[in-house]
């Protein structure tokens, strides 16, 4: 009775469709896509677009940018894990930093430009901003990333991501994916329980992403793309759902721990902000 069920998925699978016969998983180019367009809609739309209840307006669990990012390091530790396998680590080098050339390039011009359109046009929330103290000084902070803008700050974070996988991809290539891990894990929570008493070794005005705690998602996500092939052989329908299981227990966990340990004084913490 299941027989044509499991035949009709099998051949819908997107192993058997051309575009999987790429280089490029076109499922998670999708999903980043979609990703992006969420915030957009959040952020430029907001509760006036009648997209807002389709995106879920940043009110669930995890945000289009938490997504996003996961996202990124899966794709990013996926292609250049072919890359150092079929062209070696300068290769991985050169690809990865020349791709953060450019979303710095992007970066600072969109910035600087989204902040002259806003201080143009009287937009209220430049007002909400730390101000600098001449215009030289702004593209000065700007271009030495120790500023950022509203819908640019995601891309700072994200081209610090990108130049620190160079390194990461390095030592999970050579075997050392659980200190890698291990590290991040520890930054995270150092950012977490001492926020305060943790020098900033990147100090960005106005920046709304945390690099010491955003970078866990984005080295996770790396860990998962780079060791695919492997992760693959374990995540079988029936074991995917015993991951479920424990990802559930993690995430209660997390929660009482940030409730009753972290920040006892708070009666409601949302999700969102351990990160």
């Amino acid at each position: 009775m299941l027989r044509p069920v499991r035949e009709w998925i099998s051949h819908h699978r997107y192993e058997s469709a051309t575009d999987a016969r790429q280089k490029r998983d076109l499922r998670l180019d999708l999903l980043r896509g979609f990703c992006v367009f969420v915030m957009i809609v959040d952020h430029v739309g907001g509760e006036a677009s009648w997209l807002y209840w389709f995106t879920g307006g940043n009110r669930l669990v995890v945000s289009a940018a938490e997504g996003f990012v996961l996202l990124s390091g899966i794709t990013m530790g996926m292609v250049q894990h072919v890359t150092i396998r079929t062209q070696g680590f300068r290769a991985m080098f050169g690809k990865v930093f020349g791709r953060a050339w450019l979303l710095y390039s992007v970066t600072v011009m969109l910035t600087i430009a989204f902040a002259a359109i806003s201080s143009a046009l009287g937009d209220p929330y430049a007002d909400t901003l730390t101000p600098a103290k001449s215009r030289a000084d702004f593209a000065f902070s700007v271009i030495t990333f120790h500023r950022t803008y509203s819908l640019t700050d995601v891309l700072v974070l994200y081209t610090l991501l990108v130049i620190m996988s160079g390194p990461l991809l390095w030592l999970i290539a050579r075997g050392h994916s659980g200190p890698v891990l291990a590290a991040s894990i520890a930054t995270w929570m150092l950012f977490q329980i001492w926020p305060e008493r943790i020098p900033r070794a990147w100090e960005i005005t106005d920046g709304g992403f945390p690099l010491s705690a955003w970078q866990l998602i984005f080295v996770i996500g790396l860990l998962v793309g780079f060791h695919r092939a492997r992760i693959a052989t374990v995540l079988r329908p029936v074991s995917l759902i015993g991951w479920a299981v424990l990802f559930a227990v993690v995430i209660v966990l997390v929660r009482l721990i940030v409730k009753y340990w972290l920040a006892p004084d708070v009666d409601a913490i949302d999700i969102q902000e351990l990160l």
